[in-house]
């Protein structure tokens, strides 16, 4: 065998070994294995199997080939199973040993043969599961990590890894049951809360997190914790004490930009000024502004292929807000560029498929990291990349900011600067009045018309009457997400309330637990609104049946100071008119872009007095509100806002300009 030859040469020159020498070679491998000088190990098993091979040096030189991540290892392992093809352990080894070398189906083969020689082997049983999820196979990896669970259900370790095999495969709630299971595990510990707030259970999922931060933690998984308490008390309202908490996640661990990213976002809730936000973003710029690799720029051009190839960066390409905006771009696009969109997320639907069905190239993008994903993008020579994601989850702005294309823009999911020397921003002079360059790292290309283009459901149900008529009094609403509901934004319409003695029907996945519906009945009874007033929904699984809720109200509330956007386009469709407050900022302005290209810009005002006054007029306007339902759909469909052909045409020429 080749491996008997590499060891002769090793010892070349040296005396033979006898059988006596040879077991103690092996058994100085063995305490020197022991003792961490895995060189040392192989010399001294290389020395014992010279003189006499057996099975057990040939399985101990290969573990120690594998620790050190050198080449010789997996022909150990069959070296041991070429004089015992029955030895459980030869093949866990070489299992183990194909794995760090990235043969994930081979080490499969190898782990089943395992099991079929003693299907009682945990060991065989935990790897082979390992190794599936690995490939992506998380419904088999479920299996056998249920069968061990079934076996040992006080293994922690076991109950962490089915919990995520469990969620992988979108079995959630037995994924929560598992976490539990896993005890006061950490990484279960952490999963559990993460899912405990996406269900909508945020109380429990704070007390998770809080016991889970009295542990001692390694400084990413602190850092991890405190960005997930500080995202619960976001989603709970709690606006301020979010970004304190956020702060304290980047200080832990100051080099992970997502981390640093996640209180960007969060700052753009909170109240603090322009100045504040853009220097924040300019930190994050300097801290994280590359992923650490010098790429040369492309040498291509504008105008050197038939049509300009156009690149999507997103890890929302599917049903997501964002999709709701990019698919008419992507329509109107259509014989006018080449689309290339790199999918940063493993989830995909139909909206996915739809969307892939206009690209020229489709790139999975999520299992890359930052060297791979810039090398992907420059091998399509890209006349422009566009990033969608912003500072949102699931970004890849370092990769961008080594710039893999002729030219580099920001558009669409998040509402400010990316903190980058990126080319261009895509916005409007409502959203980004004159002035605003000051705060941005990049130009700013202001779209005449517009800059979003908004394409409706299919199937949204048809408008009906405004429920006034038969309510007796005026309903308002705002199906916005509680991370906006700030304290101000809930003081602001319990005015609007008792002025016109309205009622009001919020709607959010996180009303969909009794402690987040407490807590914010509890905020408007502070301000004198009973609680018969306000009515709570949660989560609905239908997008029809969502829309089906505008039926129910009589005008929209727009938040502040992160404003609405497809809510906005929403109610507009459903024939529900919105009051919205216009701020400084582009989070703050959005509802003023999109209610002027409606013809309705008398509803987004200036003040907090303003806002009482107009949505008070408004709901005392019942012919009005009448007139509107009936033709707020035909306007907004002949309006610029639903206008696929003049949005991409005036984009491309936007990111194209010379």
């Amino acid at each position: 065998m080749r491996f008997h030859r590499a060891g002769e040469q090793r010892v070349k020159g040296l005396k033979r070994l006898d059988p006596k020498r040879a077991v103690a070679e092996a058994q100085r491998g063995q305490v020197a294995f022991s003792e961490g000088r895995l060189r040392a190990a192989v010399t001294c098993f290389r020395r014992s199997l010279i003189a006499r091979p057996l099975v057990d040096v040939y399985i101990l030189l290969g573990r120690a080939l594998r620790e050190l991540a050198e080449k010789g290892s997996v022909e150990a392992f069959r070296a041991a199973l070429a004089m015992d093809p029955l030895r459980v352990d030869a093949h866990n080894g070489l299992g183990l040993s194909l794995v760090r070398e990235h043969r994930l189906a081979e080490a499969i083969d190898v782990f089943l043969r395992a099991l079929e020689l003693d299907p009682a082997s945990a060991n065989a049983r935990f790897n082979l599961a390992t190794t599936f999820a690995g490939l992506g196979r998380h419904d088999a990896a479920a299996v056998h990590f249920g069968a061990l669970v079934a076996t040992a259900p006080g293994d922690a370790e076991v109950q962490a890894a089915y919990g995520v095999a469990l969620e992988r495969s979108g079995r959630v709630r037995e994924a929560i049951v598992a976490y539990r299971s896993a005890g006061r595990d950490a990484a279960a510990l952490y999963n559990l809360a993460r899912l405990l707030v996406a269900e909508g259970e945020l109380d429990e999922a704070e007390i998770i997190v809080d016991s889970l931060l009295t542990q001692p933690l390694a400084v990413a998984a602190s850092a991890d914790a405190l960005d997930l308490r500080a995202g619960i008390l976001s989603v709970s309202g709690r606006v301020d004490e979010a970004i304190d908490e956020h702060q304290r996640a980047v200080d832990a661990d100051p080099k992970r930009p997502e981390l640093h990213s996640n209180l960007l976002l969060a700052m753009q809730y909170g109240s603090g000024s322009r100045e504040q936000l853009f220097e924040a973003h300019r930190d994050w710029g300097r801290r994280h502004g590359s992923a650490g690799v010098s790429l040369a720029t492309p040498l291509r051009s504008f105008g050197a292929a038939s049509l300009p190839r156009l690149g999507f960066v997103s890890s929302d390409l599917r049903y997501h807000s964002v999709a709701y905006f990019i698919e008419p771009l992507f329509r109107g696009l259509t014989r006018r560029a080449s689309i290339f969109a790199y999918s940063n997320s493993s989830r995909s639907d139909a909206t996915t498929e739809r969307l892939r069905a206009h690209c020229s190239g489709w790139r999975e993008v999520a299992t890359l990291d930052d060297r791979a994903l810039q090398e992907t993008l420059l091998n399509d020579s890209l006349d422009v990349l566009i990033d969608l994601s912003g500072h949102t989850g699931g970004n890849r702005l370092r990769a961008l900011g080594c710039r893999p294309a002729v030219r580099i823009v920001t558009y669409l999911g998040y509402p400010d600067t990316t903190g980058l020397p990126f080319d261009l921003r895509i916005t409007d002079a409502l959203a980004d009045p004159p002035g605003a360059e000051h705060f941005h790292t990049e130009g700013l290309a202001r779209l005449e018309g517009g800059f979003l283009c908004y394409r409706p459901d299919d199937d949204a149900p048809e408008t009906v009457a405004p429920p006034c008529l038969l309510n007796g009094f005026v309903t308002f609403g705002s199906f916005n997400t509680t991370s906006k509901l700030t304290p101000g934004t809930v003081a602001l319409w319990a005015r609007v309330l008792t002025q016109t003695g309205g009622r009001l029907i919020l709607k959010a996945p996180s009303f969909g637990a009794a402690a987040t519906v407490r807590r914010y009945r509890s905020m408007f009874e502070h301000h004198g609104i009973a609680p018969s007033r306000v009515e709570f929904h949660g989560f609905v699984a239908s997008t029809r049946e969502h829309l089906a809720r505008y039926g129910s109200v009589d005008i929209a509330l727009d938040p502040f100071p992160y404003v609405g956007t497809t809510t906005t386009c929403e109610a507009a469709w459903m024939g529900v008119p919105v009051v919205s407050l216009v701020g400084e900022r582009h989070a703050a302005r959005v509802g003023l872009s999109l209610l002027t290209r409606l013809g309705l810009a008398e509803l987004a005002v200036s003040s907090e007095d303003d806002y009482v006054r107009c949505a008070s007029e408004l709901a005392g306007d019942i012919e009005r509100l009448v007139v509107l339902r009936r033709e707020l759909r035909p306007r907004m469909a002949a309006s610029p806002l639903c206008d696929e052909v003049r949005f991409a045409e005036e984009f491309l020429a936007a990111v194209t300009a010379a």
